[in-house]
């Protein structure tokens, strides 16, 4: 960020309390800061999971089992509206 280089941080933040942790940090340092949501149904997001497994080049670092994305299923908190009105919103199915 001190080189003037906009970053992205791929990061599940699955809990509204996660998202404003990160906000709050990014404002106290003056840094500019946008979530994206991208949305997919539990199933798209099963297989997209299970096909990342398959692939696994280079940058894959860590296997989701069907009982990690289950529980992380259980975990997440979507985004009420006004959380969502400060997000860029891409649908995917």
């Amino acid at each position: 960020m001190a080189t003037g280089v906009s970053t992205v941080l791929d990061l599940g933040l699955m809990r509204r309390a996660d998202r404003a942790r990160v906000a709050e940090i990014a404002q106290a340092v003056e840094l500019p800061c946008q979530f994206h949501f991208v949305t997919a149904p539990p199933l798209v997001r099963r297989a997209r999971v299970l096909e990342r497994h398959q692939i696994s080049g280079d940058g894959f670092s860590l296997a989701v089992t069907p009982q990690m994305f289950d529980f992380m299923e259980g975990v997440f908190e979507a985004p009420d509206a006004a959380e969502l009105a400060g997000c860029v919103v891409s649908e995917s199915d």
